[in-house]
């Protein structure tokens, strides 16, 4: 009767003294980022490829203890028993006096988004195949804005060496027209331009449609490129300093061409790739799927761009280039060249006359 109330001692004093490491602030700071996070993604990240022994009842223990300190909150769900952990206010509070949180906001959900629950885990789990496979990538939100000053937030922003990507990531079919929109969106905002739109799906009518929609959107641009690619611009006849504007020209064609490159990937090819492959696999099949997507464009983009550097050196490299006053070099043409040349060849074959005729009136 007396030990109806009676609580373990072990089981009270658990969140008490309890010590913060470094991992547990790493992870304390992922779970914040992302809003809600399974304990099974919490594993991938931070304990699978520790030194620990027995890593999964490691873990446990430790997200255990952590919610008696009350860092954490967790929820069993539909799909198993797994847990879905979500941050608080105090290790909110802890995370902003012990990192910048300038990139990212930091999320207290007081329970867990059923209605985004496939997205968010699919997110996160990009975000942890890439930060595997390359620990200097640095994660983070951005909003962005339309033509029309339309605010719109990737569902996630990283870097892969100078290259800035930003992540679309569908979990259900979408309509043609939300699409559009979001590939408008995309396409009008001046602040990516030269990024690299990486859109993945779980659903593959969804895919083909985005495909489908920026072919379409660069269509009439390419067609207008090869165009103007095609006519006579005559690198004979042009001045270095016009062969400059010209290479100038076509590079903010191309810039206008493609104001940011997309990649389309399914998340069936991205998790059989992470499981055969390793961490570093996802890099790789990325930059693999953006080297195809721009591979006819560029290189079209490359040949022009190396004739016109060709010309130039052409120019530079005549016999007689040096010859000429600093000044003019710059409005000088391969014909100017030929034809100084050829002028000049004339002068000494007529000079050589004369002195043939001098020396023989001698």
């Amino acid at each position: 009767m007396f030990n109806k109330g009676k609580v373990d001692k072990r089981e009270n004093e658990r969140g008490k003294n309890l010590r913060i490491t470094k991992r547990d602030m790493e992870m304390l700071k992922f779970v914040l980022e992302m809003g809600q996070v399974s304990s099974e993604i919490l594993f991938e990240r931070f304990y699978k490829y520790g030194e620990k022994e027995n890593k999964t009842k490691y873990m446990q223990n430790r997200i255990s203890r952590l919610k008696k300190a009350e860092y954490l909150n967790t929820f069993h769900t539909h799909d198993g028993p797994r847990k879905w952990i979500c941050g608080t206010k105090k290790s909110r509070d802890l995370i902003w006096g012990e990192f910048d949180c300038s990139n990212m906001k930091l999320k207290v959900f007081e329970k867990i988004r059923l209605s985004q629950f496939r997205h968010d885990k699919s997110v996160a789990q990009i975000r942890v195949m890439l930060e595997l496979g390359n620990n200097e990538i640095s994660w983070r939100e951005k909003e962005l804005s339309s033509y029309n000053d339309k605010v719109f937030i990737p569902d996630g922003v990283f870097d892969l060496g100078t290259q800035v990507y930003y992540l679309e990531l569908e979990n259900v079919r979408k309509s043609y027209q939300y699409i559009r929109n979001k590939i408008s969106n995309y396409f009008s905002s001046k602040s990516i331009k030269g990024a690299t739109l990486l859109i993945v799906s779980h659903e593959a009518t969804t895919l083909a449609n985005y495909k489908k929609e920026v072919k379409e959107r660069a269509k009439y641009r390419v067609e207008e490129y090869f165009s103007w690619m095609e006519e006579d611009h005559k690198f004979d006849c042009r001045s270095v300093s016009s062969l400059e504007v010209l290479s100038r020209k076509n590079k903010e064609y191309f810039d206008d061409l493609v104001p940011i490159r997309v990649i389309f990937l399914s998340f069936k090819d991205l998790e059989r790739t992470y499981s055969s492959n390793g961490h570093k696999s996802i890099e790789v099949l990325i930059r693999s799927y953006q080297n195809q997507s721009e591979k006819v464009i560029f290189e079209t983009f490359r040949h022009f761009s190396n004739d016109i550097e060709n010309q130039i050196k052409k120019i530079k490299s005549h016999e007689i280039f040096k010859d000429i006053k600093e000044e003019y070099q710059e409005n000088l043409s391969y014909l100017d060249l030929c034809k100084h040349h050829e002028n000049r060849d004339k002068r000494d074959k007529e000079q050589k006359k004369l002195d043939e005729k001098k020396w023989y009136n001698f």
